[in-house]
């Protein structure tokens, strides 16, 4: 308990040691094309949007059952894989990734969708994934050990205070549509059509005057629906991020216990609800969550977009 991850530099940020450099830099490497849509979250931020997930286009509808099915395979990221083989999809193309905006290639004529989750939920979600897997050897520390690490973005899969910031910047131009999961999650309907209608107006017309396509999306955008099929074993989830076959081979297993209880599988979704922060946090640790969000966001109005629970954290850790 108290350990930190075992991390690495990459290009002047820490990540976990068993991500691959190579592979990483490659990913920052790849050039976006004409018409491609990037998809970016900072991890432990899982949303599926809509149009950019379920084609709504009649030449591309076809496509998005295997678009869904390969999610639950755990979908190519851009920031875990080799560049190769999204290069060899066809254009226009759907990229997910988890790197920071500022090291996207930027394209005026590709769009960007980022997603935005307020950073109680993101730190504990975070927490719950490491823990979750043994491979990270983190299967002891407690959610103190884990928020030290986290607010100083070194707990492995990056800082998620400079990942937001870093896309928040960068709301305001035309091709960029940054949403919170927040927004998402309230009014859900809205918010898909607005970004079918930025992805393209033929996108929105199908959207606004198909309704059993629109309900399609819904469901399957919907925190059940993606628990039921973004499914996967350990062993791949751990084959996402390792690409060492003797050092995956060496590292700790789920119990037979944990085989039993997840029935072989788990999901990269977890709750994916709204505020469940404030069943988990103490007011200590929000105090230290605290003093880093007025630090960041000292000279940007960033925590607008979660009034509400920003003041309700901040009246939580002045009890």
């Amino acid at each position: 308990p108290g350990r930190p991850p075992v991390c690495q530099m990459i290009d002047g940020s820490l990540y976990s040691m068993f991500l691959d450099p190579v592979l990483f830099r490659k990913a920052a490497e790849l050039k976006t094309e004409d018409g491609d849509i990037i998809q970016v979250t900072f991890p432990e931020v899982r949303h599926p949007l809509g149009p950019a997930d379920h084609p709504a286009h009649p030449e591309q509808t076809e496509r998005a059952p295997e678009t869904l099915r390969s999610s639950s395979r755990g979908r190519p990221s851009s920031s875990t894989r080799a560049r190769k083989p999204v290069e060899g999809m066809a254009s226009p193309r759907t990229i997910r990734t988890h790197l920071p905006m500022n090291k996207i290639a930027f394209n005026k004529n590709a769009k960007y969708v980022y997603v935005a989750r307020n950073p109680w939920d993101c730190c504990m979600s975070s927490y719950h994934f490491m823990t979750m897997m043994p491979q990270w050897q983190m299967r002891e520390a407690t959610f103190d050990d884990f928020l030290k690490v986290f607010v100083k973005g070194e707990w492995g899969f990056g800082d998620y205070f400079e990942h937001v910031m870093g896309a928040y910047k960068l709301k305001d131009e035309p091709n960029v549509f940054f949403v919170t999961y927040e927004q998402l999650k309230e009014d859900t309907r809205d918010t898909i059509l607005k970004l079918a209608f930025f992805l393209g107006e033929d996108y929105g017309r199908m959207l606004e005057n198909d309704k059993d396509l629109m309900e399609d999306v819904l469901k399957k955008s919907g925190t059940e629906y993606m628990r039921d099929i973004v499914k996967t074993s350990n062993a791949n989830l751990a084959s996402l991020f390792i690409k060492n076959p003797l050092l995956v081979s060496r590292l700790p297993k789920p119990s037979d216990d944990e085989k039993e209880s997840q029935g072989g599988k788990i999901s990269f979704v977890r709750v994916g609800k709204v505020g469940g922060w404030k069943e988990e946090f103490t007011q200590h640790q929000l105090r230290i969550l605290q003093e880093k969000i007025e630090e960041i966001s000292k000279d940007s109005d960033i925590m607008d977009l979660w009034k509400k629970q920003w003041l309700s954290a901040k009246e939580e850790a002045a009890k």
